[in-house]
């Protein structure tokens, strides 16, 4: 504003002019201090920055070398003027303020594509220069030096040489004043009409558009692969959706307790219209309302308000709803499948545990046996003769019923 005040200033307000001249030592000092300030706190690295060391080239050669050094010089020549022109360059630092305003995202990513865009617009304004050379020859031939329109003051005004003709062909490129003219050549020539159609369908219509199409596309690629504006309105986004979340939450939990019960979650169901609007925009029906509810407390009675934003803030994500819901769905019954699973795993390991210690009881009780064999055979080895002996049957069943009648009184 101060640059556009200061050059429509006129040199007899010299007061005025001065005090322009104060703010602008003013503006140049706050600049100049707070290019100290952020290399003390950056360190001198700060300026290894392309973006930084513009920024403050344009200060030191727009503020500080006219204002401070070149005036109290007496410098008063065209250098002078040169430097108060490049002052305008200035307003660059605003393009850096607009990229993080969320209302001026759109200027942002119009300027962006302009700049991307800078080989393709001079390629397209060499084709539309080029189209306009080879079409301001056609019509110098074919108009200008035709029989009806030789003598045409009109005709040889507008296309008498090359540099008239892309003139004239230039306003019709902007539509500038070329209907009356063409209108009198047309009465002389019909060659007129054909011609003039084809430059405004080349130039109006297909070049010029072209230009704006580049810088649109351009624009919107770059706003889309800007990963920091990226990342800003997804930030923005999920904020808003939070808020909205935790009010609808508020409204629910009736009795202010920061948890939501089932009772409080289907009475909204049935009588909160912002809750049955919210179902119906994520396309869940009412046979889902429960499976719903399932997920947002599925670990307790009552669901927080985390739980809550999670699940409805997944179901609002890009993908459909019905895609989320019947994941989410799946991955709850897979949760639960894998809960049985474990619980079968600890009873078998409980059961590996009991079968362990019978076995370890059955070997005790095993060594034991085998302990008291060993004694019994050590007992009964003396009444074992060394050499064989030979007895009848009758002397062995006497001697067996001998061993019996004297176990029987033993007992």
């Amino acid at each position: 504003l101060l640059i556009g005040v200061q050059a429509s200033a006129t040199t007899e307000a010299s007061d005025f002019t001065q005090m322009l001249e104060d703010l602008e030592h003013g503006f140049t000092g706050v600049f100049v201090l707070e290019i100290v300030l952020r290399m003390l706190s950056d360190g001198w690295t700060w300026i290894a920055n392309t973006g930084n060391a513009a920024d403050t080239m344009l200060i030191l050669t727009t503020g500080v070398l006219p204002l401070w050094i070149l005036k109290p010089a007496g410098v008063r020549s065209d250098a002078m003027r040169a430097f108060a022109v490049l002052r305008v360059l200035r307003l660059i630092r605003l393009v850096r303020l607009v990229r993080t305003v969320p209302m001026l995202r759109i200027l942002w990513s119009l300027i962006q594509g302009v700049l991307d865009s800078g080989r393709l617009w001079l390629f397209t304004l060499l084709l539309i220069g080029v189209t306009i050379y080879i079409l301001s020859i056609f019509c110098i031939y074919a108009l200008a030096n035709s029989p009806e329109l030789e003598t045409d003051e009109t005709t040889q005004d507008l296309f008498q040489n090359v540099p008239r003709g892309a003139f004239t062909l230039f306003q019709f490129l902007t539509l500038d004043s070329w209907a009356e003219p063409v209108r009198s050549m047309m009465k002389k020539n019909p060659l007129v009409t054909p011609t003039v159609i084809v430059s405004i369908m080349t130039l109006t219509l297909v070049l010029a558009n072209l230009v704006t199409a580049v810088i649109v596309n351009n624009a919107f690629g770059r706003a889309q692969a800007d990963q920091y504006l990226a990342v800003l309105q997804k930030r923005e986004e999920m904020n808003r959706q939070v808020d909205e979340m935790a009010k609808l939450f508020e409204d629910i939990d009736e009795d202010h307790s920061g948890s939501l019960s089932a009772q409080e979650y289907f009475t909204a169901l049935k009588s909160n219209s912002q809750v049955q609007d919210l179902m119906t925009l994520l396309d869940i029906e009412e046979t889902e309302h429960e499976e719903i509810w399932r997920l947002i407390c599925y670990s307790n009675d009552e669901a927080r308000l985390e739980d809550f934003i999670s699940v409805l803030r997944t179901l609002r994500g890009e993908a459909s709803a019905k895609d989320v819901f019947t994941n989410l769905r799946r991955l709850l019954r897979a949760n639960r499948e894998l809960d049985r699973i474990a619980q079968r795993i600890k009873d078998g390991v409980d059961c590996m545990v009991f079968l362990q210690a019978e076995a370890t009881a059955v070997r005790i009780q095993l060594g034991q046996l085998l302990t008291d064999v060993a004694e019994f055979v050590r007992t009964v080895e003396p009444c074992i003769p060394l050499v064989p002996v030979e007895a009848s049957e009758d002397q062995i069943k006497e001697a067996d019923d001998k061993i019996c009648r004297k176990l029987e009184a033993l007992s």
